[in-house]
């Protein structure tokens, strides 16, 4: 959505959510199929996990995944340049928020 005027949608086509770990109580979830990939993104090397991941294909395909990635010093790179690339978009991001803001409050003064 559009950050002013939170009526424009900008895209359809694309949706994200954000889940924050710590404040998911695990024990009381009905969803068995989202608890098991809470349970992986908290901790897919656990046993837990491990023993979901016989019942649960697609978990277990993200976790050979992962596993690849983690052994693969390219891949492992390209992933880390990948989040470096996120962190500085969001801090740039960030800063031409305050710049705006601070040039909002100097023209209002």
């Amino acid at each position: 959505m559009e950050e002013k005027h939170r009526k424009i949608i900008l895209t359809d086509k694309f949706e994200f959510h954000i889940i924050i770990m710590s404040k998911i109580d695990m024990a009381s979830s009905e969803d068995k199929e989202l608890l098991d990939w809470l349970y992986f993104l908290d901790n897919p090397e656990s046993e837990k996990v491990k023993n979901i991941m016989k019942t649960n294909k697609e978990l277990k395909e993200a976790g050979e995944k992962l596993n690849k990635i983690s052994q693969d010093d390219k891949l492992r790179r390209i992933a880390e340049l990948r989040q470096k690339a996120i962190m500085d978009e969001k801090a740039i991001f960030r800063k031409g928020k305050e710049e705006r803001a601070r040039r909002e409050k100097l023209r209002n003064s």
